[in-house]
Protein backbone atom coordinates (compact mmCIF):
# COMPACT_ATOMS: atom_id res chain seq x y z
CA UNK A 1 0.00 0.00 0.00
CA UNK A 2 1.27 3.55 -0.91
CA UNK A 3 -0.05 6.33 0.60
CA UNK A 4 0.69 10.58 -0.49
CA UNK A 5 0.04 13.53 1.93
CA UNK A 6 0.79 16.98 0.92
CA UNK A 7 -0.05 19.78 3.82
CA UNK A 8 -0.02 18.11 6.96
CA UNK A 9 2.39 17.57 9.76
CA UNK A 10 3.12 13.93 10.54
CA UNK A 11 3.88 13.15 14.13
CA UNK A 12 4.43 10.44 16.60
CA UNK A 13 1.79 10.52 19.67
CA UNK A 14 1.00 7.45 22.23
CA UNK A 15 -1.73 6.03 19.94
CA UNK A 16 0.26 6.05 17.04
CA UNK A 17 1.44 8.08 13.32
CA UNK A 18 -0.69 10.72 12.54
CA UNK A 19 -0.94 13.53 9.95
CA UNK A 20 -2.42 16.71 11.95
CA UNK A 21 -3.95 19.31 9.51
CA UNK A 22 -4.90 22.94 11.06
CA UNK A 23 -7.78 25.12 8.93
CA UNK A 24 -6.43 28.38 8.83
CA UNK A 25 -9.96 29.92 8.94
CA UNK A 26 -11.91 28.89 11.78
CA UNK A 27 -7.90 27.21 13.10
CA UNK A 28 -9.84 23.23 13.78
CA UNK A 29 -7.26 20.74 13.64
CA UNK A 30 -7.93 17.53 11.92
CA UNK A 31 -5.81 14.15 13.25
CA UNK A 32 -6.14 11.14 11.19
CA UNK A 33 -3.87 8.27 12.04
CA UNK A 34 -2.14 6.61 9.43
CA UNK A 35 -1.88 2.45 9.15
CA UNK A 36 1.79 2.84 9.19
CA UNK A 37 2.26 -0.79 9.81
CA UNK A 38 0.57 -1.50 6.71
CA UNK A 39 1.88 0.67 4.07
CA UNK A 40 4.97 -0.44 2.02
CA UNK A 41 5.79 3.49 1.14
CA UNK A 42 4.67 6.93 2.77
CA UNK A 43 5.41 9.54 0.30
CA UNK A 44 5.54 13.14 1.65
CA UNK A 45 4.52 15.61 -0.88
CA UNK A 46 4.54 19.63 -0.48
CA UNK A 47 3.59 21.53 2.74
CA UNK A 48 4.59 18.00 4.53
CA UNK A 49 6.86 17.94 7.68
CA UNK A 50 7.51 15.50 9.73
CA UNK A 51 8.88 14.43 13.28
CA UNK A 52 11.84 12.25 14.13
CA UNK A 53 9.73 9.95 16.32
CA UNK A 54 7.46 9.82 13.54
CA UNK A 55 10.04 8.95 11.39
CA UNK A 56 11.86 6.03 13.06
CA UNK A 57 7.87 4.19 13.64
CA UNK A 58 8.46 4.00 9.77
CA UNK A 59 11.37 2.68 9.71
CA UNK A 60 10.29 -0.10 12.81
CA UNK A 61 7.35 -0.97 9.98
CA UNK A 62 9.74 -1.15 6.98
CA UNK A 63 8.11 1.71 5.61
CA UNK A 64 9.75 3.51 2.52
CA UNK A 65 9.31 7.22 3.14
CA UNK A 66 10.14 9.59 0.22
CA UNK A 67 9.96 13.10 0.11
CA UNK A 68 8.40 14.21 -3.31
CA UNK A 69 6.94 17.37 -4.98
CA UNK A 70 3.58 18.01 -5.30
CA UNK A 71 1.40 15.26 -6.57
CA UNK A 72 4.40 12.38 -5.70
CA UNK A 73 5.60 13.85 -9.35
CA UNK A 74 9.49 14.80 -8.38
CA UNK A 75 11.41 13.15 -5.50
CA UNK A 76 13.93 14.77 -4.14
CA UNK A 77 15.07 12.15 -1.16
CA UNK A 78 14.08 8.86 0.09
CA UNK A 79 15.13 7.20 3.63
CA UNK A 80 14.83 3.13 3.27
CA UNK A 81 14.35 0.89 6.39
CA UNK A 82 16.66 -1.00 7.64
CA UNK A 83 15.14 -4.54 7.04
CA UNK A 84 14.47 -4.08 3.71
CA UNK A 85 15.63 -6.68 1.72
CA UNK A 86 19.19 -6.53 -0.53
CA UNK A 87 17.84 -9.47 -3.13
CA UNK A 88 17.47 -6.49 -5.55
CA UNK A 89 20.07 -4.36 -5.27
CA UNK A 90 22.37 -7.49 -4.83
CA UNK A 91 21.56 -8.78 -8.05
CA UNK A 92 21.70 -5.40 -9.73
CA UNK A 93 25.41 -4.97 -8.58
CA UNK A 94 27.18 -8.21 -9.63
CA UNK A 95 25.64 -7.32 -13.38
CA UNK A 96 26.69 -3.90 -13.35
CA UNK A 97 30.32 -4.94 -12.10
CA UNK A 98 30.47 -7.37 -14.47
CA UNK A 99 31.50 -5.62 -18.10
CA UNK A 100 30.27 -8.49 -20.12
CA UNK A 101 26.70 -8.88 -18.19
CA UNK A 102 26.51 -4.99 -17.98
CA UNK A 103 26.77 -4.74 -21.91
CA UNK A 104 24.38 -8.04 -21.82
CA UNK A 105 21.55 -6.31 -20.10
CA UNK A 106 21.80 -3.23 -21.53
CA UNK A 107 21.42 -4.89 -25.13
CA UNK A 108 18.01 -6.23 -23.62
CA UNK A 109 17.01 -2.91 -22.59
CA UNK A 110 17.48 -1.77 -26.03
CA UNK A 111 16.23 -4.64 -27.57
CA UNK A 112 12.77 -3.93 -25.13
CA UNK A 113 12.50 -0.52 -25.91
CA UNK A 114 12.75 -0.82 -30.29
CA UNK A 115 12.14 -4.15 -30.92
CA UNK A 116 14.96 -5.12 -32.66
CA UNK A 117 18.34 -7.31 -31.72
CA UNK A 118 21.50 -5.76 -30.92
CA UNK A 119 24.33 -6.83 -33.57
CA UNK A 120 26.98 -8.92 -32.09
CA UNK A 121 29.60 -7.43 -30.94
CA UNK A 122 28.29 -3.86 -30.47
CA UNK A 123 30.28 -2.17 -27.86
CA UNK A 124 28.71 -0.28 -25.08
CA UNK A 125 29.49 3.23 -26.55
CA UNK A 126 28.09 1.44 -29.93
CA UNK A 127 25.05 1.09 -28.30
CA UNK A 128 24.47 4.25 -26.51
CA UNK A 129 25.41 6.20 -30.27
CA UNK A 130 22.31 3.58 -31.84
CA UNK A 131 19.96 4.67 -28.87
CA UNK A 132 20.39 8.35 -29.89
CA UNK A 133 20.27 7.87 -33.46
CA UNK A 134 17.09 5.98 -32.96
CA UNK A 135 15.31 8.85 -30.71
CA UNK A 136 16.76 11.40 -33.02
CA UNK A 137 14.51 9.48 -36.13
CA UNK A 138 11.46 9.24 -33.37
CA UNK A 139 11.34 12.82 -32.79
CA UNK A 140 11.88 13.40 -36.04
CA UNK A 141 8.75 10.22 -37.19
CA UNK A 142 6.60 12.22 -34.38
CA UNK A 143 7.43 16.13 -35.58
CA UNK A 144 6.42 15.10 -39.43
CA UNK A 145 3.44 13.38 -38.46
CA UNK A 146 2.34 16.60 -36.27
CA UNK A 147 3.78 18.94 -39.12
CA UNK A 148 5.66 20.54 -36.42
CA UNK A 149 8.43 22.29 -38.40
CA UNK A 150 12.09 22.35 -37.49
CA UNK A 151 11.55 20.04 -34.29
CA UNK A 152 14.75 19.96 -32.16
CA UNK A 153 14.41 18.57 -28.41
CA UNK A 154 16.03 20.76 -26.19
CA UNK A 155 16.02 21.35 -22.28
CA UNK A 156 16.93 23.99 -21.01
CA UNK A 157 15.69 25.04 -17.50
CA UNK A 158 17.23 28.20 -17.42
CA UNK A 159 15.29 29.50 -19.88
CA UNK A 160 12.19 27.38 -19.89
CA UNK A 161 10.05 30.00 -20.71
CA UNK A 162 11.61 30.23 -24.36
CA UNK A 163 11.18 27.01 -25.32
CA UNK A 164 8.59 25.57 -27.52
CA UNK A 165 5.36 23.85 -25.95
CA UNK A 166 6.35 20.50 -27.14
CA UNK A 167 9.84 20.63 -25.37
CA UNK A 168 8.26 21.89 -22.03
CA UNK A 169 5.79 19.03 -22.35
CA UNK A 170 8.35 16.43 -23.04
CA UNK A 171 10.31 17.93 -20.17
CA UNK A 172 7.76 17.89 -17.74
CA UNK A 173 6.36 14.32 -18.69
CA UNK A 174 9.65 13.39 -18.29
CA UNK A 175 10.54 14.35 -15.40
CA UNK A 176 7.07 12.81 -13.99
CA UNK A 177 8.22 9.54 -15.41
CA UNK A 178 11.44 9.88 -13.30
CA UNK A 179 9.73 10.75 -10.05
CA UNK A 180 7.92 7.46 -10.43
CA UNK A 181 10.53 5.12 -11.31
CA UNK A 182 12.99 7.20 -8.72
CA UNK A 183 10.51 5.98 -5.98
CA UNK A 184 9.80 2.61 -7.23
CA UNK A 185 13.16 1.79 -7.65
CA UNK A 186 13.78 3.00 -3.86
CA UNK A 187 11.13 0.95 -2.87
CA UNK A 188 12.40 -2.22 -4.48
CA UNK A 189 15.87 -1.49 -2.76
CA UNK A 190 17.81 -0.69 -6.15
CA UNK A 191 20.48 1.79 -6.04
CA UNK A 192 19.49 4.57 -8.46
CA UNK A 193 23.02 5.63 -9.36
CA UNK A 194 24.20 1.75 -11.25
CA UNK A 195 23.51 2.30 -14.09
CA UNK A 196 23.65 -0.22 -17.26
CA UNK A 197 23.53 2.15 -20.32
CA UNK A 198 23.67 6.24 -18.74
CA UNK A 199 26.78 6.34 -15.97
CA UNK A 200 28.17 8.77 -13.82
CA UNK A 201 24.83 10.14 -12.23
CA UNK A 202 22.95 9.03 -9.02
CA UNK A 203 19.93 8.61 -11.59
CA UNK A 204 21.92 6.65 -13.81
CA UNK A 205 19.47 3.34 -13.23
CA UNK A 206 16.24 5.82 -12.98
CA UNK A 207 17.33 6.73 -16.64
CA UNK A 208 17.77 2.89 -17.87
CA UNK A 209 14.76 2.41 -16.67
CA UNK A 210 12.31 5.32 -17.74
CA UNK A 211 13.56 5.09 -21.03
CA UNK A 212 11.93 1.95 -21.50
CA UNK A 213 8.44 3.40 -21.17
CA UNK A 214 9.27 6.76 -23.08
CA UNK A 215 8.50 5.91 -26.69
CA UNK A 216 5.06 4.87 -25.30
CA UNK A 217 4.12 7.17 -22.70
CA UNK A 218 5.74 10.79 -22.26
CA UNK A 219 6.84 11.02 -26.18
CA UNK A 220 3.42 10.60 -27.91
CA UNK A 221 1.58 12.47 -24.85
CA UNK A 222 3.80 15.69 -25.32
CA UNK A 223 3.15 15.81 -29.55
CA UNK A 224 -0.38 15.01 -29.24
Amino acid sequence: VILYLENVRVTQDDTGVCATLTDPDDRATNRVYLPVAGLSCLLLGTGTSATQPAMATCARHNTTVLWTGAGGVRLYSGAQPSDLTTTWIEHQARAWADDDQRLAVAARMYEKRFGTPVPQGTSLNSLRGLEGQRMKALYRALADRHKIRGFRRNYDPANWDQQNPVNQALSAANTALYGTVHSALLALGCSPALGFIHSGKQHSFVYDIADLYKADHTIPLAFS
